[in-house]
């Protein structure tokens, strides 16, 4: 058997005919002219008759990543896909653009007397705003407010104030109240268990955490500092 076709056997058995090939390595040739014009001899197929096995290999890696890339249950299309409804599931979690009220729903203090829970209030409107932050203790039916405080002027622009609230362990709901009662406003809350900010966090709530207030929460008086 001749090298050409030693090299073209080697080529049929791996999925490639030798047109498929020869085209390849011309691609692999024209990517590195330099470095081949360098070399001491002319390529031929007889030639590479001695690396016949290995660029087949490569060649029929490369066919099996192809395959990978274009298969219609875990190729490119279905990680597209894939990262599309992870980006739809993350747009869900935003609060409404529209404004409102919102609280971190109830939550867990798991011990101590002094956890501070700091909430950074942000106003993404234009207007100068007042917002009263509420603490609830949800064990009491309905709940009750032990704790809060009033930001009685807070800018528009994406400004940010905070209200910093201590708590025993228990259970609690954060509720943020804007007023007007429909600006738009976002909110950080973290819960620390220590009685400073720079105290162990031992969670947040992010702003995309936040869910809009229900049960008539902000209709309670106001807690001032």
């Amino acid at each position: 058997m001749t090298r050409d076709g030693l090299l073209w056997g080697r080529g049929a058995r791996s999925g490639f005919d030798k047109e498929q090939i020869d085209q390849e390595f011309a691609a692999l040739l024209a990517d590195h002219e330099a470095s081949v014009r360098s070399l001491p001899v002319k390529f031929s197929w007889g030639r590479l008759s001695c690396c016949g096995q290995i660029l087949c290999m490569i060649l029929s890696k490369l066919k099996f990543i192809i395959c990978l890339l274009t298969n219609r249950w875990f190729g490119l299309k279905e990680i597209k896909k894939e990262i599309k409804d992870i980006e739809c599931k993350l747009d869900n979690m935003v609060p409404p653009t529209q404004g409102g009220a919102i609280t971190t729903g109830p939550f867990l203090v798991r011990a101590g007397e002094n956890n501070l829970i700091n909430v950074k209030v942000q106003n993404t409107g234009e207007e100068t705003i007042r917002v009263d932050v509420f603490l609830y203790d949800v064990e009491e039916c309905p709940p009750e407010v032990v704790g809060g405080g009033t930001l009685a002027e807070l800018e528009g622009g994406c400004c940010v104030q905070e209200v910093s609230v201590v708590a025993s362990a228990g259970n609690f709901e954060v509720v943020v109240c804007p007023d007007p009662a429909g600006a738009p406003i976002r909110a950080f809350v973290s819960v620390h268990s220590g009685n400073a900010v720079t105290s162990a966090i031992e969670y947040v709530f992010r702003v995309s955490e936040m869910l809009p207030a229900a049960c008539g929460l902000c209709e309670v008086e106001p807690i001032n500092d």
